[in-house]
């Protein structure tokens, strides 16, 4: 099949190892940079290139959320296009709002990574909805022999709710299991690590990390979750509905609700590191099946 996938293809991008996995597939995939030609061509331009690439393939894929704002990449656009047309929205909606919905109602099917939004596109009147996880690229993100340098990473732009988490958690103290209750035991500030790293260095740093730690936006995780899992580090992450979809809460990825239910579910991971790395086992074992 000949596809044109409409996407952001840096090297960061999870489109780029989508489109990878589907050329490792068999499939004739080309890659349709759309910010590139808007910000070359402008609006116009884009909805021209975009019809004169679709007539000579099969199937085309757009992966958009409300980054961006191309004007000339709309509903009207795709409506236009006479083959087959595939939607994949990687925001949720009940942080994004519902503009893209036009969008996803444009396409012959929609597809994204959250539950809410499936369940919003179905709402307005789509009838071949599904949802598509996040993934990661397995060749980037394994587990390799490395120390355990961080307490807590966490990779991401901050906002109110995530900095007043991360400011309670570096607030907090921990010590370790005490071998006798007669001891004095030391206690020492939990390290909150804030790196700026992508892809392999990413990987790198979760591998050093004993906690990788996901703060929510809406109903939907990051793709840091599955990139952090995939690596071996032991995975914490705020919770929501999409985490009891894909994984088993407890055992394969650790959550949390409220800031003191995040403290203490740090604090009892550094200090049972042999609890912490089964979890983190099991969880680099569930994420597998999210490689793209």
């Amino acid at each position: 099949m000949k596809i044109l996938f409409a996407g952001v293809f840096t090297p960061e991008s999870t489109n780029t190892p989508m489109a990878s996995a589907m050329e490792s597939l068999g499939q004739n995939v080309i890659r349709f940079p759309y910010r590139e030609i808007a910000a070359r061509s402008g609006s116009l331009g884009l909805a021209k290139a975009l019809r004169e690439k679709a007539e000579k393939v099969d199937a085309v894929i757009v992966a958009k959320g409300l980054g961006g704002g191309e004007p000339g990449f709309d509903a009207a656009t795709f409506k236009s296009l006479s083959c087959k047309t595939v939607y994949w929205l990687p925001d949720s909606t009940d942080v994004q709002g519902f503009p893209v919905i036009d969008l996803a109602r444009a396409c012959d099917i929609a597809c994204a990574t959250s539950l809410v939004s499936c369940a919003a596109i179905e709402r307005w009147g789509h009838k071949a909805v599904n949802q598509i996880f996040e993934g990661y690229d397995p060749k980037v993100f394994r587990p390799r022999q490395a120390k355990k340098e961080f307490d807590v990473t966490f990779v991401g732009s901050l906002d109110p709710h995530r900095a007043e988490l991360l400011d309670a958690l570096q607030c907090a103290t921990v010590k370790p299991f005490p071998t006798n209750y007669a001891e004095v035991i030391d206690t020492k500030r939990i390290h909150v690590h804030r790196p700026t790293a992508y892809m392999r260095d990413l990987s790198r740093v979760y591998n050093r990390s004993r906690i990788v730690l996901n703060i929510c936006r809406g109903q939907i995780f990051s793709d840091r979750v599955v990139q952090g899992m995939a690596s071996g580090a032991y995975v914490l992450s705020e919770y929501c509905e999409d985490l009891d979809a894909a994984f088993e809460v407890g055992a394969e990825i650790g959550v949390f609700w409220t800031w003191n239910q995040m403290i203490h579910e740090v604090q009892t991971a550094l200090r049972d590191e042999k609890w912490r790395e089964d979890v983190a086992a099991a969880g680099a074992e569930a994420v597998k099946k999210f490689g793209w």
